[in-house]
């Protein structure tokens, strides 16, 4: 083999050997740090479509959101419309109140004025020296405008008598009667109001104790609590079997309707000799 032959050969073999690559080298390959060709890579931007359709559309999502508060808007306004009426109305009641009780008071000094000539008591400190006098003078003026059917200044001398004069002996007709002229004028929460004072008076009283029960179960009845109204009718009955008032009650609930009288003092006719 000529020299020419045996160079050749060397040349043609080292080429090849450069040319090829060992597995190890192609494990370099894999595991080097080569920065990657973004126009190359695919990546997800987005979730798939079909991940979109399954979470609903957001588009609806919101407008529905949107109507339920401006459903809930509606709503709060609506009631904030509500209730500035009612304010309203009891703004209007509340100056209706006022009103006439400036009339009353006004019609109470009208009332005492009157008393106080009748009695012949003009000065302040004669009345305080001669307190059952005044006492006496309105609770006379007040039966007599009971009788006469003028219960607002009947009321008023009433009231007088309990409010300036409790610890006088006309305190107990005056609590039982003002309750009767509240039940007369259908103002039945007062009534009840003074009836129930007039139950805790009965404790140091023998006559007339009986009214009062007999009373408040008659107002409880018009307020629509019938249930309540024959608490205070069974202990009418428990306590006071035989009375009167007890025998027209029994009476009235043997009816087919049972109506209740509108006005007491005709009820009780002899409705003075309990109050004395």
């Amino acid at each position: 083999m000529t020299s020419k032959l045996l160079i050749g050969m060397t040349l043609f073999l080292g080429l090849g050997l450069s040319a090829c690559k060992t597995s190890r080298d192609i494990q370099k390959d894999k595991g080097s740090n080569k920065a990657l060709d973004p126009n190359e890579i695919k990546t997800l931007d987005a979730p798939p479509a079909s991940e979109i359709n399954q979470g609903g559309d957001s588009t609806n999502v919101g407008k529905a959101s949107v109507q339920d508060l401006q459903m809930k808007l509606a709503v709060a306004v609506g009631e904030i419309e509500n209730l500035r009426y009612q304010l309203q109305q009891q703004n209007l009641r509340n100056q209706e109140d006022t009103k006439s009780i400036r009339e009353e008071n006004e019609r109470l000094k009208e009332a005492l004025n009157q008393l106080q000539q009748g009695a012949q008591v003009p000065a302040a400190a004669k009345i305080s020296k001669n307190s059952g006098n005044v006492v006496e003078s309105l609770w006379q003026q007040g039966v007599s405008l009971i009788k006469s059917g003028k219960d607002g200044e009947a009321l008023v001398a009433m009231n007088t008598i309990i409010d300036s004069y409790p610890k006088s002996k006309r305190v107990w007709g005056a609590t039982i009667t003002s309750g009767m002229i509240q039940y007369r004028m259908k103002k039945y929460k007062e009534a009840a109001l003074r009836f129930n004072e007039a139950i805790d008076l009965t404790a140091k009283r023998s006559r007339g104790v009986s009214l009062p029960w007999y009373f408040q179960g008659m107002t409880f009845y018009q307020l629509g609590k019938k249930e309540d109204a024959e608490l205070f009718w069974g202990e009418l009955d428990r306590k006071y079997p035989g009375s009167l008032v007890n025998k027209k009650l029994a009476a009235m609930k043997k009816r087919k309707t049972m109506r209740l009288p509108s006005d007491p003092f005709e009820d009780v006719p002899n409705w003075e000799d309990f109050t004395n």
